[in-house]
């Protein structure tokens, strides 16, 4: 990783401004903090992408959605800042790019296994459980996360589909244990492993967090982001499409 770093110093220093930006707004501008992981979900989205551009269609029409989805939560965490720094009412705009880019991450994510069925990597019916697993894996999780601390419906979605990714990318890494797929579903498996550890210390943190819980939450995120982002780092090999 590090001689992969040395090699590619450009895109080195944009991950690592990404943590000087953090660090800056964490001890000094609190209202900025949005931006720092803003920044971090669009240099994932680079990562998608390039993921995707040496990945079989049907998977990388996934890994596109992904990148799309990830962008939008971006685009949410702008408008955090405009109402935090600037105080514009943005809201309602921002909630509903938030909702819309959660709600694309599952779509995508969830059409994930039947992508690769039709690659003949599954046996028939192996996506149909590679799905409802997840869903119900982390529906578990999300009750017991709400039995916890009780929260309102929006963020108990976007808990269940973060827990529900997670074990969907996991489930898939352990069935292509012989396959080269593997190593780009290993590095979203390890992305949305932070970003579930995040949403897990937002909820111990409640609505009106101590310091350590905005500190723990914005740094795993941007970790997890930071994860799929190094895939631009990389020239990982090509696989025939379909």
């Amino acid at each position: 990783m590090l001689a992969t770093l040395r090699h590619n110093h450009g895109w080195a220093l944009a991950l690592g401004f990404n943590w000087v930006l953090w660090l800056w707004a964490i001890s000094l501008q609190p209202p900025w903090l949005s931006a720092s992981i803003a920044y971090a979900n669009f240099v994932a989205v680079v990562g998608y992408f390039r993921m995707a551009a040496h990945l079989p269609s049907p998977v990388q029409r996934a890994m596109h959605g992904m990148g799309i989805a990830t962008g939008l939560l971006g685009g949410a965490e702008v408008l955090l800042v405009l109402q935090h720094v600037f105080a514009l009412p943005t809201g309602w705009l921002q909630e509903s790019l938030f909702m819309t880019g959660a709600l694309t991450a599952a779509f995508y994510a969830l059409s994930l296994p039947g992508a690769i069925e039709r690659l003949r990597l599954y046996h028939p019916g192996v996506a149909r459980r590679a799905v409802l697993g997840p869903l119900l894996a982390g529906g578990v999780c999300t009750l017991v996360a709400w039995l916890f601390r009780p929260y309102f419906t929006p963020v108990a979605l976007y808990t269940l589909i973060t827990f529900t990714l997670f074990f969907l990318f996991a489930y898939q890494v352990s069935l292509m244990s012989r396959h080269r797929l593997r190593e780009s579903l290993l590095r979203v498996m390890w992305g949305l492993a932070l970003v579930s550890l995040a949403r897990i210390i937002g909820i111990i943190g409640g609505f009106d967090p101590p310091p350590w819980v905005t500190v723990g939450f914005t740094s795993l995120w941007i970790a997890g982001m930071q994860v799929v982002a190094s895939a631009a780092l990389e020239r990982p090999p090509v696989y025939p499409s379909r």
